[in-house]
């Protein structure tokens, strides 16, 4: 008995075999695909046109996490970010604009002291210029730990970032 899965955009056609596993898109050998060749790009389009017309889709407003950086909704902001159909802008750059009482530049780059890119305390940021003011530091600290674990650990293992 030969059961066969019908593709799952809505055309009515049966899929095929997998034949080999892939582990990175979780295929596995013998069960059959979702859908046909370039058929899920239907079902992609289709969620895009529901997010426009809902209007956010998947994003909240207010704080969202995006690539361990905490983003905060701003209706107008000249240098917000889009995800969705919303404008975001990093709360680290909002408390340090906050802090200095000016939009910082675009080229500017706000360093968090401890490394943990989720506490944006103001004791916590450091204004650099430019992108390699900020790398220079990066440099520097990781040369010191690398003179530390040679020298047997001046810092009692601990890391400075």
């Amino acid at each position: 008995m030969n059961k066969t899965k019908l593709c799952e955009c809505g055309c009515g056609k049966p899929t095929i075999r997998i034949l080999k596993n892939n582990k990175k898109l979780g295929r596995v050998k013998g069960e059959y695909n979702r859908f046909l060749r370039f058929h899920h790009l239907k079902i992609l389009k289709k969620s895009e046109d529901h997010k426009k017309k809902i209007g956010l889709g998947n994003f909240k407003i207010g704080r969202i996490l995006r690539r361990g950086y905490i983003y905060i909704y701003i209706k107008k902001h000249p240098y917000s970010i889009k995800y969705g159909v919303t404008r975001y802008v990093p709360e680290h750059r909002l408390i340090m604009e906050k802090h200095i009482g000016r939009y910082l530049k675009p080229t500017e780059v706000v360093h968090h002291i401890d490394g943990n890119t989720k506490n944006n305390i103001i004791s916590n940021l450091i204004l650099f210029p430019n992108q390699a003011s900020h790398s220079k530091l990066h440099y520097i600290l990781n040369n010191i730990n690398k003179i530390n674990k040679l020298k047997g650990g001046v810092n009692n293992g601990k890391n400075i970032s």
